[in-house]
């Protein structure tokens, strides 16, 4: 049975703000999550895109009126430019009929711009790792007041050599905070590093709605790093597939492959952020 947004105790404008975007009933991880985070706990949550989960912290966020309107009581710390601006967005809908500001800061954007937004006042600060870090080396961004702490997509978060610029930002902040953490799937990694930042936490994981669709099957074939492209194009070859996506640890790796299947006379292009 759907949750309404009504029996999760938020305010009535934030309420008010979900209808008019035509959300009727909280998706299963907000229903799940907005609860425990209205009583202040810390939480671990593994959620998939998607499935809602900006608002299953934002909303919690935003029914905490600021203290003030100078600084930034809540940083969420996101992977990705892409990500920092729809998170932004989609907060900011939800954000009109209250007194928060919220405003983004990553590497796409002008570092002169964002420090004018943030001396403009912003009570929620959503910013990818590396321009967080250089705002504040520069002080233009002042964290002493923040009072939530999200780190959404963890799992994307402590890869690639972000980890050092993660533990180097929590450092700086107030011990005493909320804490939040999303990641589509909380290895023994995310975890570790999570209640290094939190201490004591709640986890929170859906268990329905984790089914394989029936029109999807599963084959493995074993192989190794040196044979994994011949077997690669041994199956492309057999199946004849009409469309294929192919996943691969790196963008680097990404290239590698394309470029090795564009020579084997596959028909080939790669994507990556």
């Amino acid at each position: 049975m759907a949750t309404s947004f009504d029996a999760l105790h938020l305010r009535s404008e934030l309420v008010a703000a979900c209808r008019k975007q035509g959300f009727r009933a909280a998706t299963p991880i907000q229903a799940l999550v907005i609860p425990h985070a209205l009583r202040g706990a810390n939480l671990i949550v593994e959620s998939k895109t998607g499935s809602g989960k900006t608002l299953a912290y934002g909303l919690p966020l935003l029914n905490a009126e600021p203290s003030q309107t100078q600084l930034p009581e809540a940083l969420i710390l996101v992977p990705t430019r892409e990500l920092a601006s729809q998170v932004e967005a989609e907060i900011n809908k939800a954000a009109r009929a209250t007194s928060h500001r919220i405003v983004a800061v990553t590497g796409g954007g002008g570092m002169d711009r964002q420090a004018a937004l943030l001396k403009a006042g912003a009570s929620i600060v959503v910013g990818t790792l590396g321009r967080i870090q250089e705002l504040i080396s520069r002080q233009h961004l002042d964290l002493s007041l923040v009072r939530s702490l999200v780190l959404d997509e963890a799992d994307e978060l402590i890869v690639g050599g972000f980890a050092e610029k993660l533990h180097a930002i929590v450092a700086g902040l107030p011990s005493r905070k909320q804490t939040f953490v999303f990641s589509a799937s909380i290895s023994h990694d995310v975890e570790n590093i999570s209640r290094k930042f939190m201490g004591q936490a709640k986890r929170l994981q859906l268990t329905a709605g984790r089914d394989v669709p029936e029109a999807i099957d599963h084959r493995i074939i074993r192989t190794d790093v040196a044979s994994r492209l011949d077997d690669l194009t041994a199956f492309l070859e057999i199946e004849r597939p009409f469309q294929t996506l192919l996943f691969c640890g790196t963008r680097k790796e990404a290239e590698e492959v394309c470029e090795e299947l564009g020579q084997r006379g596959v028909e080939c292009k790669f994507l990556h952020g």
